[in-house]
């Protein structure tokens, strides 16, 4: 018998999430893992700065987001929507993120219309195996992530 050869094409996370076919869209504003790299943010809350139409308030838990007319957007990670209030720079690192969306409430992607009548800010999470190098995950992002499944466990339950 000839051997038989399986391939397998990994579809990337971002593509199986919408999230090119949104950009060439131009339904919002994107950040990608490139960019984040070229301003090298200290925190995900210094990329928000260049963003047009985002606003970053200083309160005194941390800065929070603002979109036109000082409304505040829901905040999505990997899909997950987050409670209000949300201080991501308390969530993830700069570090972390894959990418960034920004949509006002004319370019909410349609699963999470309803969720905000004023816009939605996404974040896209890197490969765990690309962050590590293939080696298991950090302590630290396991405890972030038991502490934000934790949070919603409390706040859903």
């Amino acid at each position: 018998l000839e051997p038989v050869v399986a391939t397998a094409v990994r579809r990337n996370r971002l593509e199986a999430e919408g999230f090119y076919e949104r950009r060439r869209m131009a339904s919002g504003q994107f950040v990608t893992r490139d960019e984040i790299e070229t301003r090298s943010p200290n925190r995900v809350t210094d990329l928000f700065q260049m963003i047009p139409g985002v606003q970053v308030i200083p309160e005194a838990m941390g800065p929070t987001l603002r979109l036109r007319n000082g409304c505040v957007p829901r905040v999505v990670l990997d899909g997950v929507i987050l409670s209000d209030p949300v201080f991501i720079d308390d969530i993830i690192g700069a570090q972390d993120l894959e990418a960034v969306e920004v949509h006002n409430a004319s370019s909410i992607p349609s699963q999470y219309v309803g969720q905000s009548a004023c816009g939605v800010v996404m974040l896209w999470t890197r490969d765990a195996a690309e962050l590590t190098g293939g080696n298991p995950p950090s302590w630290r992002r396991f405890a972030v992530w038991i502490g934000l499944a934790a949070a919603l466990l409390v706040l859903g339950g």
